[in-house]
């Protein structure tokens, strides 16, 4: 420092040499040695972490390698359960023999799993609460011995244990795989067994078993997962082979009771044409010969009202036979309709003479009474209304034993009347009301009576009856577009309704009196007047000698030239060398049946056959068939009435009557 303290002077100058020495960190050498060993320690510090880092990307990338590897694994498992399960699909929807359905499925599982064996196993009903189980599919490894079937019980405890868990479980003990394989000679090596069963809707209905001989005696968990997957599949094509089957035993059985429904209803309908046949023959001479008789003037009126009342006995039992074949006839659902035009009041006083003689015997009054103006004809069934006219009164006249039964009708036109074939026609409603001072009925017997076969307890009581005629009644109503109700208050008696509708006819002009043949007129007729040259020749081809006595007395008094033939073969013979211009042919005679016989005059008239009309007891709709079908013009039933003959012969030979009174 200066003296002063303040600044140095020249003269005060002074010579000191200081000498600084830095520390030795200081140093150059220090710095360099540092700065070395900063850029080594740099250098491996880089590189550390350097390795470090491609260290981590080599494991990143191997667990990526890895994972990528384990997932095209599990995409090419689910690709292949995929393909497995597209095939069993595919196998179990094709149609054919169990065997055939189940083979090409049981064969991929197999193969997929790998096992040396396969076997699928259905339930089978033996009986109620009885089952079976039935081997449907057996499939062996290639290289590998075809396995016997596996004859198994259903109550094996392997199948109970596979029936009873809700999915796969595996055998492995020696034993108990030894005791699964007992029915075989040699069994095969067998290590693990695989059960499942199979559903439907819950409910169990077969066992798939799958046998290895693997070392590894593990089943692993896809493996257990894709059979689950697979049993559904199985189960569904169990159910529905199953279901085809019984569906295949239904049928046969459906088809032998059809078969002997056929066979019963042929033999029915086979005893009905006989039976009908053989009680129409008779009817056709008692209702013929006491329409002749009604003829004879000379009766006095007691004996004509006695033959009358025969004559509509033997109707009514002629009602008889048909209510039988209508019975059937509804039965098969057949039943018909037969509409013909006819007087309304003759045919209601026909019902009234043969029931009131029952009435009368039992002293209870009958009346009939029209409520408003009847028509004169009307065009409906006729046999049907009669029918149901004569059960419901013949029933009132039953359950009453004081008092009386009265019938009322009533007719209400509607629409407008309209001309069709020189006739005019209009709607016409008729109702009729049966009632009774009778029993009555109560009301919890009142859904029985039109219930086949159901009698009311009065009814039972009566030990009349069968119960059939109010069912039938009813049916033949309804076929005629109307129906039948009844009111009814026990110990006062019951009132039955019913309604239908029908056509008024009337002729638009005066009719000829072969247009308009009834039963009185059948009665006058005296002769004809045709275009023929000759007399009109007929042919009665007849085996029964009184029906041919009847049409001769019939035919006789119109003019007719006749000639008969008791069988078949003579009606041949006779229209060859006669030449009739009618043939009344019968169908039940010896040596040829009439449809024979009319395709053999058929066949040999080179087309001027002689009109051929079928005359037979069968009155059955198939005899009307093939009677047409034989080659006959017509069908006219027995018993039939005269005034049916002369029309039918009118009609087809173009001819009129003359009557004993026409002016």
């Amino acid at each position: 420092s200066s003296p002063d303290g303040k600044k140095w002077t020249t003269n005060n100058e002074a010579k000191l040499a200081i000498k600084i020495t830095p520390p030795w960190y200081n140093n150059w050498w220090f710095r360099l040695v540092t700065t070395m060993a900063l850029i080594i320690g740099g250098f491996f510090i880089v590189r550390s972490v350097y390795q470090n880092r491609i260290r981590a990307i080599e494991r990143r990338e191997s667990k990526i390698s890895a994972e990528r590897d384990k997932a095209e694994v599990a995409l090419a498992r689910q690709l292949q359960h995929a393909v497995l399960l597209e095939r069993t699909s595919r196998g179990l929807n094709q149609s054919g023999r169990e065997d055939e359905i189940f083979s090409s499925p049981l064969k991929n599982l197999a193969d997929h799993f790998e096992v040396d064996h396969g076997l699928i196993y259905r339930i089978t009903d033996l009986a109620e609460n009885k089952y079976g189980v039935k081997l449907i599919a057996n499939h062996s490894a290639d290289g590998k011995p075809a396995l016997p079937p596996l004859k198994l019980e259903f109550l094996d405890p392997s199948i109970q244990q596979a029936l009873r868990s809700e999915s796969s479980f595996a055998v492995s003990p020696p034993r108990v795989i030894a005791t699964f394989l007992n029915s075989i000679e040699s069994p095969p090596l067998i290590r693990s067994v695989l059960f499942v069963s199979t559903r439907y809707l819950n409910r169990p209905n077969g066992v798939i078993v799958l046998l290895s001989g693997r070392a590894t005696e593990e089943w692993g968990e896809d493996e257990i997962k894709l059979i689950n997957a697979l049993s559904p599949q199985f189960g569904m094509s169990i159910a529905q082979m199953s279901l085809a089957e019984k569906e295949q035993h239904y049928l046969i059985h459906l088809e032998e009771a059809r078969h002997q429904a056929e066979v019963a209803n042929r033999a029915k309908s086979d005893f009905l044409a006989k039976m009908t046949h053989e009680l129409r023959t008779p009817l056709n001479s008692i209702i013929g010969f006491t329409e002749i008789l009604q003829e004879d003037h000379t009766l006095l009126p007691k004996q004509r009202e006695l033959v009358e009342i025969v004559n509509n006995s033997g109707d009514h039992l002629l009602d008889v036979i048909n209510d039988i074949l209508d019975l059937s006839k509804i039965e098969a659902g057949k039943i018909e309709r037969s509409d013909e035009t006819f007087d309304l009041l003759p045919l209601l006083k026909s019902v009234y003479e043969m029931l009131g003689m029952k009435a009368k015997a039992k002293k209870i009054g009958f009346e009939f009474a029209a409520r408003t103006a009847l028509p004169d004809k009307i065009h409906t069934d006729r046999s049907k209304i009669r029918q149901t006219l004569i059960n419901l009164l013949g029933n009132a006249i039953k359950f009453t034993d004081q008092g009386a039964v009265s019938l009322a009708v009533s007719a209400a036109a509607y629409g407008e009347p309209v001309e069709e074939n020189g006739m005019m026609k209009r709607k016409v409603r008729l109702s009729f009301e049966v009632a009774d001072t009778g029993k009555g009925i109560s009301s919890e017997e009142v859904p029985k009576l039109f219930e086949k076969y159901g009698q009311t307890e009065s009814g039972r009581r009566s030990t009349e009856g069968t119960g059939l005629g109010l069912p039938i009644a009813r049916s033949f109503i309804q076929l005629l577009g109307g129906d039948i109700v009844v009111e009814s208050e026990y110990g006062r008696g019951t009132v039955f309704k019913f309604y239908f509708e029908c056509e008024e006819v009337a002729a638009l002009e005066a009719e000829s009196a072969a247009s308009s043949i009834t039963e009185r007129s059948a009665q006058k007729i005296s002769g004809i007047t045709s275009s023929y040259t000759e007399k009109v020749r007929i042919l009665i081809a007849e085996d029964q000698p009184n029906n041919r006595l009847l049409l001769r007395k019939i035919l006789g008094r119109a003019g007719f030239e006749l000639q008969e033939a008791s069988n078949g073969k003579e009606a041949v013979e006779l229209s060859n060398a006669w030449h009739p211009h009618l043939i009344l042919m019968d169908e039940d005679m010896p040596i040829m049946k009439g449809s024979e016989a009319t395709r053999e005059i058929v066949l040999h008239a080179n087309g001027n056959e002689p009109v051929i009309v079928s005359l037979t007891a069968y009155a059955l709709e198939q005899a009307k068939q093939s009677a047409i079908e034989a080659g006959c013009k017509d069908f006219v039933a027995k018993p039939f009435k005269a005034h049916e003959i002369f029309s039918v012969i009118s009609r087809h030979l173009d001819l009129e009557y003359t009557f004993e009174d026409a002016a």
